[in-house]
């Protein structure tokens, strides 16, 4: 019953869309000219750069991130 608990708030934080902070990225995993240009499109609130991005990645992080930075900026 210990762990049920804090499984379940972490399902119903998430379920609810839990955390409004900007998902972490490990951008030494990502080439720097990547890293830009996702930035560049974030900071444009370009909709359609930031998902074609999300389209070729493959990184979770990555997706999380710009998917978090579409939502933000109502592409969706």
């Amino acid at each position: 019953m210990r762990l049920g608990v804090p499984f379940l708030m972490c399902l119903l934080l998430s379920a609810c869309g839990g955390s409004n902070d900007e998902p972490a990225v490990d951008w030494s995993q990502v080439p720097s000219n990547q890293h830009v240009a996702i930035d560049d499109a974030v900071a444009a609130k370009d909709c359609t750069r930031m998902q074609t991005y999300f389209d070729s990645s493959k990184r979770s992080d990555v997706l999380s991130y710009l998917n978090w930075h579409m939502k933000d900026a109502g592409c969706y």
